[in-house]
């Protein structure tokens, strides 16, 4: 009876891979990706300050929410800038749905610095 053997397959040796070199009939030139301003995008930063002494009348919270619920605010952030310093920054709607107009204040309360945010807030939303 005949012995079957396998074949053998032939020993190949793999090519290096050839060296990337660019095409000189590309002149394609890569321009630098730039982002548009904000104000391009009818966003500009509203930003108040107050360095003066805090109100010495209590603050009624209701009223600022009332003010925040009318002018329809879609973000509000408070920030300790440091001990004697808090910020304060709210996002307005716009006509475009994914742009929202930021606005800024600091002064040495959370809510002096809310008080000034909305009143900023208000005269961006009756100026547009």
């Amino acid at each position: 009876m005949p012995q079957h053997y396998p074949q053998s397959n032939p020993v190949r040796q793999s090519q290096p891979a050839p060296m990337w070199t660019p095409n000189p009939m590309n002149n394609a030139t890569i321009s630098k990706f730039v982002l548009p301003s904000p104000e391009s995008l009818g966003v500009s930063q509203l930003s108040v300050s107050q360095p003066a002494a805090a109100p010495t009348s209590p603050v009624d919270w209701g009223v600022v929410q009332s003010r925040m619920e009318r002018l329809r605010v879609l973000r509000y952030k408070k920030v300790d800038v440091s001990a004697q310093i808090v910020r304060v920054t709210i996002t307005l709607p716009t006509s475009d749905p994914a742009v929202g107009q930021p606005v800024t204040a600091e002064a040495q309360t959370e809510a002096a610095a809310i008080a000034m945010a909305l009143d900023a807030a208000e005269a961006w939303a009756r100026r547009k």
